[in-house]
Formats: C-alpha cells, structure tokens, sequence
C-alpha cells in the first residue's frame, strides 16, 4: 500500500490468513512436540532398563567369581575331602524269567511263531527248548537254573521259550503258576489229523532203521516207528487209539467228524 500524500511512513504489507491453514498449521506443530516428547521419554526409559540390566549382570559376575575363588581355595587345601565325580549308569542286561511261554502245540508251527516274535527289538527268546516245567528232573533244580537258561535281555524287553510239551503234561499249569501267575501263554494249533500224521512223519524220520522182517524174531515188540500210521492212531474197533503216544494231543481237538477223517487217511496213505 502507498502511504498518504504527505507521510514519510514505510509501506506495510499484511498478509491474510485463512483460519482452516492455521488450524492445520497448530496441528502439525502439536504432533511434532508430541511426537519429540515421547522419543526422548522412550530413549530415557531405555537406557534406565539398560543400565540396570548391565548393573545386574556385572554383580552377578563378581558372586560368580566370588564362589570359585572360595572353591579353589577350599579344594586346594591339603584337608579338604574332594568329591568323586561318577559318570552315569549304563543299563546292563541280565537274565530274567520269561514272561511268555509258547506251550505247543507240537507240529503246528511253534518254532516259526517264536522266530517270527524274535523278529521284534523287544522279544528275547530262550536258545532251545528248555523242558524246565514238564521234566521232573529239570523243574528239581530251580529256578535259578531255570533263570540260567535264559538269554540276557534289558529292562522292558519280553523274554519267551518254548516247549510244546508244556500242553500235554499235567503238571505244567501249576509249576507255571506258581513261577508267576500271569506269564503269558501262547497256544498255536492246526487241523488235528494233519497235524497227528506231520507228528508220525516226524517220528518215522528220526527212527533207526529197522531190522528185516526175516530178522526179527516172533514175539519181539514191533517199535512204533515200523508200524503204519492207521494201526497206531485207530483201534481195532475203528474208534480213535488214544493209548498212542501221539495221538494224545488230539482227545481235546479231534471231533467225531474227524474220526472218519483219519479213516479216510487209511485208504489213501500219505
């Protein structure tokens, strides 16, 4: 603006401002004081923590050093008892009780059932058949001498063994319970007159060979290996011989039907 005619004054510029730039003007100025008032609280707080933490661990270090240097020296002096240091217990195998038995029956596959348990990590199985339970001279001699016969096992593996014999002799049950009462027991069968004829089979194959019929004088006893199968397991009436050795383990498995089985058997020998 000009001055008046007249006046010697400068000329004075006023500029306009809307009140929506101020507002927003305040505003900004506002946050950035906030924002800066915050950053140096946080910085502060921060080093407050750091300090403390570094404060800590440098008096936990001095106790730290503190307690060695009492250790060495009570350790260095000629009095003191030192501690002996032992490395941690390996387990150890040992002989254990079996806790399955396989109890038979015979010929129907109780070997192959006891490797096939051996199969798995935690089966131990015994070398042989033991006869510990059904032999009076074995079960006399304890179970100590019971214990010895078995394998080395580790702690939760199951130790088995097998003596198909176990099924037919009246006393295993009680000699079994009295060891301990809930060993568990495997049974494994097979069709009664196959499983009598593979029983003969067997039998024939581990027989010395007989003397000629010419040799053998009348009246001597004809072992069983000589005689055929039909004259052992049928009696002369046609009911099953259950005097037969082997056909003992049939009273229980073998059904009327298969009487006529075992007749059919007669006329086509194996």
């Amino acid at each position: 603006f000009r001055p008046a005619e007249g006046e010697l004054a400068d000329c004075v510029l006023v500029v306009g401002v809307s009140r929506p730039k101020l507002a927003a003007a305040l505003l900004s100025v506002t946050l950035l004081s906030l924002f800066l008032t915050f950053h140096v609280l946080y910085d502060s707080a921060l080093y407050s923590i750091q300090a403390a933490s570094m404060a800590s661990a440098a008096s936990e270090s001095r106790k730290l050093l503190a307690n060695q240097e009492t250790n060495s020296r009570s350790i260095s002096h000629p009095m003191a008892l030192r501690k002996r240091m032992r490395p941690p217990r390996q387990p150890r195998p040992a002989r254990r009780l079996p806790q399955a038995l396989i109890i038979g029956v015979r010929k129907c596959g109780t070997r192959a059932l006891l490797e096939m348990l051996y199969l798995h990590p935690m089966v131990q199985k015994a070398s042989g058949e033991v006869h510990f339970f059904d032999r009076d001279e074995n079960y006399s001699l304890g179970l100590e001498w019971y214990r010895s016969k078995m394998p080395l096992s580790f702690k939760g593996q199951i130790t088995i063994e097998k003596s198909p014999s176990y099924f037919v002799t009246p006393e295993v049950p009680e000699r079994v319970r009295a060891m301990n009462s809930s060993v568990r027991l495997l049974l494994i069968v097979r069709e009664p007159v196959t499983r009598a004829i593979s029983d003969y089979t067997q039998l024939r194959s581990r027989a010395t060979p007989s003397a000629p019929a010419q040799l053998i004088t009348p009246g001597q006893p004809v072992p069983d290996a000589a005689k055929p199968f039909e004259h052992l397991a049928i009696s002369p009436d046609g009911s099953i011989n259950i005097a037969y050795r082997y056909g003992k383990l049939n009273i229980n498995l073998i059904s009327t039907e298969s009487e006529y089985s075992i007749k059919a058997h007669n006329h086509h020998p194996p």
